[in-house]
């Protein structure tokens, strides 16, 4: 009976390694460049805010980077500063400044399988784009 139980006992934590329980702040600290992709499908989209799409589009100089003390830091057309929490593969960033302007704002970025993408949608401007951030290397 005591074998059986520790052939199970095994078992069940042999499971759990395979599975594991999400990303470690291991794999997302460090720098992160970004890549905007508008979504200009949507026909109700104001020619106002297709300009803004356009512009946040073009952000390929945008860089996040995630401190071991969970504080971020971004540049580029999204200026922002604030500290970072990892829960199993979604990354919060809870913004404390937003181009030089005090900000209470999060947004969710979604780690990739692969650990190299974190993906998320702008909610800056109403989800109006896609965003994915991919892990510098080096």
């Amino acid at each position: 009976m005591r074998k059986n139980c520790i052939a199970f006992c095994v078992g069940i934590l042999a499971a759990l390694a395979i599975v594991g329980c999400g990303a470690s702040d291991e794999d997302v600290i460090g720098k992160w460049t970004a890549k905007g992709r508008a979504a200009m499908d949507d026909g109700n989209m104001s020619p106002g805010m297709a300009d803004v799409a356009e512009m946040i589009a073009d952000m390929k100089s945008t860089k996040l980077e995630l401190r071991k003390d969970h504080t971020f830091t971004m540049d580029g057309y999204f200026a922002a500063k604030g500290t970072w929490k990892l829960k199993g593969n979604d990354l919060t960033l809870s913004m404390t400044e937003v181009r030089g302007l005090a900000s209470e704002r999060q947004t969710v970025l979604h780690l990739s399988e692969d650990g190299r993408t974190l993906n998320g949608d702008d909610q800056f401007f109403s989800k109006v784009t896609e965003i994915a951030f991919t892990r510098d290397d080096g």
